[in-house]
């Protein structure tokens, strides 16, 4: 068996691997050029393919310091070849390869906890809190609106504002911007604007879920909008039987949703995991001794509040 990268005649084997393991939705990654698809998917043969895995790159912000994400996604084995050690091949192949492209550390998401924490991956939830209707209304402070064309540039603002001071999020420029955009027009996702007097105060990247469920991908807003930033997700949770958004320390946010009268219940999505692929580099950004133990290391940078990774920037 080889593992190598993937060549064209190979596509279609490869996006059928993706739909058998993962749904019929699953073959889009290997459609979508970076900065979001994959940079290079890799493939384990014998005569035919068996298995991949896919690795992507972001460049976040880690304590202030610029940072190269690796990622990996859709690591998949053909049903007859599970249980032989090729998902494990693939995955230490795709860590490697990150390794050489100079991400100190790596993230994936997934379900399967066992197979990723057997290869020195581990998971670390992202805090959510939780709306449900319970009679609060959207006041008239803000004009809501979906996003236009000509919003994106303070849409890129407001999130540049927003994200400053916090580690874990994704540095983008206008090329990725411009593939969301694309992204968002292209799917069942929705970016709804707050404007007040003519300019644009919030955003609420959404999408929705089964249930009658919203999952909210992102916001952001200007310093003072709170307020319009819940209008924004009160509007979202209209005909919906419960709203789900990422914790960002954002005391204000707090405060207005309480003013409201809204009570967020405490939630997490557990999938995404995390690993490090360079200790030295992570331990020179987190201020900690070059022998501290990888938990610790993980611990500092993404775990607990303090860290973010917003769900519209997933691979």
């Amino acid at each position: 068996m080889e593992i190598r990268s993937l060549r064209q005649d190979e596509r279609g084997a490869v996006q059928e691997l993706l739909r058998g393991a993962f749904g019929p939705a699953t073959g889009q990654p290997l459609d979508t050029p970076p900065p979001l698809g994959p940079d290079r998917t890799l493939v384990a043969v014998d005569d035919v393919p068996l298995g991949c895995a896919l690795t992507f790159t972001r460049t976040v912000r880690l304590r202030r310091t610029e940072v190269r994400l690796g990622g990996v996604g859709g690591v998949a084995v053909r049903a007859d070849r599970r249980r032989n050690g090729i998902g494990s091949a693939l995955l230490q192949a795709a860590m490697d390869e990150l390794r050489k492209s100079g991400s100190p550390i790596g993230l994936l998401f997934t379900d399967g906890f066992g197979f990723y924490e057997r290869a020195g991956w581990r998971q670390l939830s992202q805090r959510l809190f939780k709306l449900r209707p319970h009679g609060a209304a959207v006041e008239d402070g803000a004009a809501l609106r979906e996003l236009a064309p000509a919003d994106l540039g303070a849409v890129c603002e407001l999130y540049d504002a927003y994200t400053a001071t916090l580690s874990g999020v994704t540095l983008r420029d206008a090329p990725y911007w411009g593939a969301l955009a694309r992204r968002l027009e292209a799917g069942n996702q929705r970016l709804r604007i707050a404007e007040q007097d003519g300019r644009v105060v919030a955003y609420v990247w959404s999408e929705a879920r089964a249930d009658d469920q919203v999952a909210v991908l992102e916001y952001a807003r200007e310093r003072g909008a709170a307020p319009a930033l819940v209008d924004l997700l009160l509007s979202e949770l209209e005909g919906r039987s419960v709203l789900r958004a990422p914790i960002v320390p954002d005391p204000e946010l707090g405060h207005a949703l309480r003013e409201r009268g809204c009570a967020p219940d405490p939630g997490e999505d557990p999938s995404p995991m995390w690993t490090v692929l360079d200790p030295e580099q992570l331990a020179a950004i987190a201020g900690l001794p070059q022998d501290v133990s990888q938990r610790a290391l993980l611990d500092a940078l993404v775990g607990g509040p303090s860290a973010t990774y917003f769900e519209s920037d997933r691979f």
